[in-house]
Formats: structure tokens, C-alpha cells, sequence
């Protein structure tokens, strides 16, 4: 029988995304919340959106591309927590990012 693991969604934040790249702190989670986090689920509104979350800062061309109205999840802690976003074109976005815990 296959083990099924329970997340818990424990908090929601929305975030104006620019074409200057964004670390996850620019999100407002506090530092508990980012410590307590194992899954991020990111969803790009109206806009496209770049991320990162190798350490490296995200371009308009250079990081996983997320569309508009697309969600990406981010699994891991230190992957969230070495998140940066950016715009994918010319407009600006917005884009939210709901943590999880198991």
C-alpha cells in the first residue's frame, strides 16, 4: 500500500513582479514561515514570470519560465528559499505564492 504524505497550505501572499528580480523575501513570509515551508506553489498572473531557485538571479530569458495564468511547485526548502523572480516581458505582473507543510 503506498504511503500518502498530508500537506497543509498555512499561508498565501501575492507580490507586484518587475523587471528588477525578487528574492522571496520580497514576498513578506517571515522567517518561520520560510523555515517551516517544503512546497511553494507559484501562479503568474495576467503577466509571465521567470524564476530561479539555484542560486543564480532569473533574467527575462534566463530561469524556468512560468505563463500567464500557470502555476509552477517548487518542492524542497532550500530550493524556496533560493527563490528570485522576475518579469518574463515588457509589462509588469503579479504573482502569488502559496507555501505548504507536510
Amino acid at each position: 500500500m503506498a504511503t500518502m504524505v498530508a500537506q497543509k497550505a498555512f499561508q498565501t501572499k501575492a507580490l507586484a513582479i518587475t523587471g528588477t528580480a525578487k528574492a522571496i523575501a520580497s514576498f513578506g513570509f517571515s522567517t518561520a514561515e520560510l523555515t517551516k515551508a517544503d512546497r511553494a506553489v507559484i501562479t503568474a498572473f495576467a503577466q509571465p514570470v521567470v524564476i530561479a531557485v539555484d542560486g543564480n538571479t532569473p533574467t527575462s530569458t534566463l530561469g524556468t519560465y512560468v505563463g500567464a495564468n500557470d502555476s509552477i511547485t517548487i518542492d524542497g526548502n532550500l530550493n524556496i528559499n533560493n527563490l528570485q523572480i522576475i518579469k518574463a516581458g515588457a509589462t509588469n505582473s503579479t504573482a502569488s505564492m502559496t507555501l505548504y507543510a507536510f
